[in-house]
């Protein structure tokens, strides 16, 4: 008796970054541009505090407008179901 064979499925994974990437949905299956949503991390914060310290409490919230220190969440713009997360500084 020969052992069964199990086929292999490979899934592909996108790197998720700061801006929209083409993919094909894994809920929907259709061919889209991701649709990105700024939202505020952890490094916001952390600027945040560091301006507390300092004695800058005047641009303290100034972090939160600054695109480029924000993570940034994809989804698919035809199920609207979330794909991924490009995260600027982990957990």
């Amino acid at each position: 008796m020969s052992p069964v064979s199990t086929p292999l499925i490979q899934v592909f994974t996108p790197k998720f970054g700061p801006y929209p990437i083409a993919m094909e949905c894994p809920h929907c299956n259709a061919y889209i541009v991701t649709h990105t949503v700024k939202t505020p991390g952890t490094l916001p914060w952390i600027i945040m505090g560091v301006c507390f310290v300092f004695g800058c409490w005047s641009i303290c919230c100034m972090p939160f407008c600054v695109d480029s220190f924000l993570d940034v969440e994809h989804f698919c713009p035809a199920c609207k179901k979330h794909l991924g997360k490009f995260v600027r500084i982990s957990k």
